[in-house]
């Protein structure tokens, strides 16, 4: 007899996804997974498979004849199911997207093929344990394509690292602007000696001797920024399963600021650490959405003025808050209609007030301008229109 549970590696505990689980474990996020593919009849990942491509053998069946992806998995999504071990999302989607054959190696365009296939089907976070030392333009234009879309990209920094940890030697995709370089860690805290350095690490995780799932339905322990990676990406999944309304710039800002400094104090980013190691259980909580101020126009005061034989409208719009407050910096839109016609703007002074004009009307005896409030705009408030028009007449 023993024990039914789910062991907790020492990385998902040192950055506190487990500490989170009882709020989120980031269901229904879906994650794409760039490597070997996935033994997705694993029992610790069976569940939260949800497809996949492989393009090594150009089909629908992206098994893992090697391990590396399977292991990545693991780390990400291990289901909560009292066996084997925890991810650090154990309830997000998984996807394979098989790019690297049983040797471990692969091709740059199948690589780009997996990341165009993510964006065809609205996969929200890639995570991407792989690289190479040479820059190439068709994959970071793919990878700006992906983070444009709304992707959150995440990716291995490397195994180029010396023990001074010193130079550039960030691999790509890493490297480029739109994607998330991950560093790796030992306990306690301190950078792994192989891990990639340079102005283009982002965060930490923990990435030695890491035990997670290998195909057969077995475990095992890894090392490598390829295992730190995955740290990350699960960690995007639990803070967006908590904020589904925001965009990845949000998820990957909030990851950065949330995220514990390891490298020299006060310093905001540094070369080993980037901004620091990650951190699931700051980073994710639940944030609440800011009520939006509303708004309103309290009144429109209408006045003519004369030059000669024409005639032109004016309409001072009053524009206050919920407790009659006057509220500045809004942009009013309006249009006149009647003996003018034409669409106007302002922005609303401190006391809450913009003046908008009509059109002249030439040799008019007798007539009606009408003024119609359009819309208003301030970041931050909603309109509810309660008064929009006025009207003020000619008469001689």
């Amino acid at each position: 007899m023993k024990l039914l549970a789910d062991e907790v590696g020492w990385g998902v505990s040192r950055i506190g996804a487990d500490s989170v689980h009882a709020s989120t474990m980031g269901a229904g996020v879906k994650i794409a997974i760039v490597d070997t593919g996935i033994d997705y009849t694993h029992t610790d990942l069976n569940d939260n498979y949800c497809g996949g491509y492989d393009f090594v053998n150009g089909d629908s069946d992206p098994m893992d004849d090697h391990w590396h992806g399977t292991h990545c998995a693991g780390i990400i999504a291990a289901e909560k199911n009292d066996m084997g071990i925890l991810g650090v999302a154990p309830e997000a989607d998984i996807y394979a997207l098989k790019v690297l054959d049983s040797a471990g190696s692969g091709s740059l365009s199948n690589v780009v093929a997996a990341i165009d296939w993510a964006i065809d089907n609205n996969m929200q976070i890639v995570s991407m344990s792989l690289g190479t030392n040479s820059y190439s333009s068709s994959l970071e234009t793919i990878c700006n394509q992906a983070y444009a879309s709304g992707i959150l990209l995440v990716a291995a920094a490397g195994n180029d690292g010396n023990a001074d940890g010193t130079g550039d030697c960030v691999d790509y995709p890493a490297n480029y602007d739109s994607v998330i370089a991950v560093a790796s860690v030992y306990s306690p805290d301190v950078r792994s000696g192989y891990s990639s350095t340079g102005p283009a690490v982002e965060l930490a995780a923990p990435g030695a001797t890491i035990y997670s799932t290998i195909p057969g339905n077995s475990y095992q322990y890894a090392s490598g920024t390829s295992m730190a990676c995955p740290h990350v990406a699960g960690t995007a999944a639990l803070v967006w399963a908590l904020n589904p309304s925001w965009d990845n710039e949000q998820v990957r800002t909030h990851m950065q600021e949330t995220a514990e400094d390891l490298g020299v104090v006060g310093r905001d980013r540094d070369t080993w650490y980037g901004f620091g190691l990650v951190n699931a259980s700051a980073a994710a909580i639940n944030i609440p959405e800011v009520t939006p101020s509303e708004m309103f126009v309290d009144n429109i005061n209408m006045s003519l003025q004369k030059s000669g034989t024409s005639t032109r409208a004016l309409a001072a719009v009053n524009v206050i808050d919920i407790t009659g407050a006057p509220v500045s910096g809004v942009t009013v839109t309006g249009s006149w209609s009647g003996l003018a016609r034409n669409v106007v703007s302002g922005t609303t002074d401190s006391n809450g007030k913009v003046v908008l004009t009509s059109n002249w009307a030439k040799k008019v005896k007798q007539g009606t301008f009408t003024f119609t409030v359009n819309g208003m705009a301030k970041e931050g408030w909603i309109y509810t229109p309660t008064y929009p028009s006025a009207s003020i007449s000619i008469m001689r």
